[in-house]
């Protein structure tokens, strides 16, 4: 999935950087937004800062106010993030925000399951889970927010990973999404 990264790349929630090793040489420059401390120092010593290859930034940070002015990213990476920030819905806008028109958007997370007696555990498990794991819910409607935010799918697979643990936190959504060019918009900006 990495393999579509071009461009100048921000991973929001990037941990400790382990997605970095596998960018592509068209990645030029990988800024790691986090908003924990000790990640923050993981990050800064990552060795794929030292390899060379690109431009490596360490920014502490939170998904729902990205400290970056807008259109200036080719990608932004989210893997198993969105269950966990704190607003998906401002964090997708200021996703698609920082987005270049184009831009790419890849992401795999764990959603909500579409088989009802799974989706019933995860209503079940959601009040606890939420609270040993660090925020993390298990009943959000990704997609639909993917969507909501103003990203169109150019790749979107939903399957149960044998992976990912238990059955209320299998179902995973993975893909791209392209912020959409606007002509009407962008006319108007150059023609007032």
């Amino acid at each position: 999935m990495l393999a579509q990264a071009q461009g100048h790349l921000m991973e929001i929630g990037a941990g400790a950087g382990q997605n970095a090793v596998y960018l592509p040489p068209a990645v030029k420059r990988y800024v790691a937004l986090e908003p924990s401390i000790p990640f923050i120092k993981r990050l800064r010593n990552n060795p794929a800062r030292r390899n060379g290859d690109f431009d490596y930034l360490v920014l502490q940070g939170k998904a729902e106010a990205i400290p970056h002015p807008s259109d200036i990213f080719d990608t932004v990476v989210s893997f198993l993030v969105l269950c966990s920030v704190i607003d998906p819905v401002a964090s997708l806008s200021e996703i698609f925000r920082i987005l270049k028109p184009g831009g790419r958007f890849l992401f795999f997370e764990h959603v909500l399951a579409e088989r009802p007696e799974t989706f019933r555990k995860q209503q079940f498990f959601n009040p606890l889970w939420k609270h040993i794991a660090c925020g993390c819910e298990l009943v959000r409607n990704t997609p639909r927010a993917i969507e909501s935010a103003g990203f169109e799918y150019q790749r979107f697979n939903r399957y149960r990973s044998s992976h990912m643990g238990l059955s209320i936190t299998a179902q995973v959504i993975e893909g791209m999404a392209i912020k959409p060019f606007h002509f009407k918009k962008m006319f108007l900006e150059v023609a007032c």
